[in-house]
């Protein structure tokens, strides 16, 4: 979004400071009773040509990195929609307990990290190998000074 602001931006100023629209069109203008009133306009300041290079390149990167986006979040979609069912089954029967930070499921003792929980989960979807590029971020739960939550 911010390069497509700054494309838009840069061909405004160029375009406004350089007079990159004012040339000639060579068509009939009335006479008005000033000097040069039929002369063409200036050619456009070689300091802001490069607000035009600019604008382009803006404009180009804006449209590349929509369409990388774009792309990167079609196939995390087509990866992950066939195992959601399966995954969401799993994940139901967790709860989160916010005072340790930690994920238990009924029956089981031990209490899973946010990580181990999400590896687990992904895991019954079938896109456990995504869990190591996509962490989760682990809580830091402050200990009480005899060592306990």
């Amino acid at each position: 979004m911010v390069l497509a602001l700054v494309a838009v931006g840069t061909f405004l100023a160029g375009s406004l400071a350089g007079h990159w629209f004012g040339r000639d069109t060579g068509e009939f203008r009335p006479e008005y009773p000033y000097q040069g009133w039929n002369e063409a306009a200036p050619a456009p300041e070689a300091d802001f040509l490069f607000l035009g290079v600019i604008s382009v390149i803006a404009l180009l990167g804006a449209a590349c990195l929509f369409a990388a986006v774009a792309r990167a979040k079609r196939a995390y979609r087509a990866r992950t929609r066939p195992g959601l069912a399966a995954a969401e089954r799993l994940w139901i029967r967790g709860w989160y307990c916010g005072r340790c930070a930690r994920v238990r499921f009924d029956g089981e003792t031990a209490a899973l990290t946010l990580q181990e929980f999400r590896v687990r989960v992904w895991t019954a979807g079938g896109y456990g190998d995504l869990a190591e590029t996509h962490p989760a971020v682990d809580l830091l739960v402050a200990h009480r000074p005899d060592g306990s939550y």
